[in-house]
């Protein structure tokens, strides 16, 4: 099966985890998964992030997922970009996310930040999803 928009199928796996109250849970490894789940745990949305090799030439990374008073700390994930539509913003046109309570990922030149940290560093980029 290939896989062509791996970000959204790592998104849906979270979700569903945290649907099911599972503890962790299991994605495909690449780096850039692995970036936009570093800005998820700075961020409070998941636990810890640990690589490893399933077996020669398989590598998974698992997610710890994160609950406050038994209910999950990810309410919902809307998706910007996608495979079909990509949307581009500069740093001033960066949007709020629900008024600053949630957390919109973007994909800048410096790498994968949250939308507060584009804005402080003063570069935009690739909207890649909302998160709150």
């Amino acid at each position: 099966m290939s896989m062509n928009f791996i970000l959204a199928d790592t998104l849906a796996r979270i979700k569903n985890a945290q649907m099911a109250r599972h503890e962790f849970t299991l994605v495909k490894h690449s780096n850039f998964v692995k970036s936009v789940l570093e800005v998820l745990k700075e961020e409070g949305y998941v636990g810890d992030v640990t690589e490893f090799e399933e077996r020669k030439g398989v590598n998974l990374i698992k997610v710890d997922l994160r609950y406050y008073k038994e209910k999950p700390a990810i309410t919902s994930i809307s998706m910007y970009s996608k495979p079909g539509r990509r949307m581009y913003v500069s740093a001033q046109d960066l949007p709020n996310s629900r008024n600053g309570l949630g957390t919109i990922v973007v994909s800048t030149s410096q790498g994968i930040k949250a939308d507060h940290d584009a804005r402080a560093r003063n570069v935009g980029g690739e909207l890649l999803f909302e998160i709150f």
